[in-house]
């Protein structure tokens, strides 16, 4: 058997579309016969992302991170991921499936990873991996001692800090809008 682009390019869809394959059901091109993605048991439909717990991360919910600003994982839900077996640390971001716009598939999910990954400016974290479980997926972001910007602004500064700092935003959000 040779390698196809969606071999190697999506690895776990090219799993997952031979073993429903031999499950029967299969459209003309050999992909999945439902167009929105394989469905998991509880009705959660599956994009295709490799899956969570086969990754080796868990998370770690414990509130001992000493997390520079709280307002990181009280407004912006990032939890701190922990691989098992290499100890690397992530930033997590969970989503909940059912959260996401209606008529969103697999392909619009892989296309916003794929813009997000590409995302690499010294004012946004970076996206490493996106996984999923049945209910959710995980945007695993580089770990970084962050602040939000909200934190930073309620320290005193002078005028040409908060220059900079409007700066420093309005570059990393053109950036981000020109992918």
């Amino acid at each position: 058997e040779h390698a196809s682009c969606q071999r190697v390019c999506f690895p776990a869809e090219f799993a997952t579309r031979h073993k429903r394959e031999k499950q029967g059901g299969h459209d003309q091109q050999g992909g999945p016969s439902n167009q929105k993605g394989d469905m998991y048991e509880e009705n959660e439909m599956n994009f295709g992302l490799p899956d969570f717990m086969q990754a080796g991360f868990s998370l770690d919910s414990t509130d001992e991170l000493g997390w520079p600003d709280m307002n990181v994982p009280n407004k912006l839900g990032l939890v701190q991921a922990i691989h098992r077996k290499t100890s690397i640390q992530r930033l997590c971001l969970i989503k909940p499936k059912h959260e996401l716009p209606p008529n969103t598939g697999p392909k619009e999910v892989r296309s916003l990873v794929r813009q997000l990954t590409k995302c690499d400016h010294a004012n946004v974290l970076y996206l490493h991996e996106a996984l999923e479980d049945q209910s959710h997926l995980y945007f695993m972001y580089e770990q970084y001692s962050c602040v939000t910007l909200q934190s930073v602004l309620e320290t005193q500064w002078n005028q040409e800090d908060i220059v900079q700092i409007a700066r420093e935003c309005a570059a990393a959000t053109a950036f981000a809008a020109s992918l």
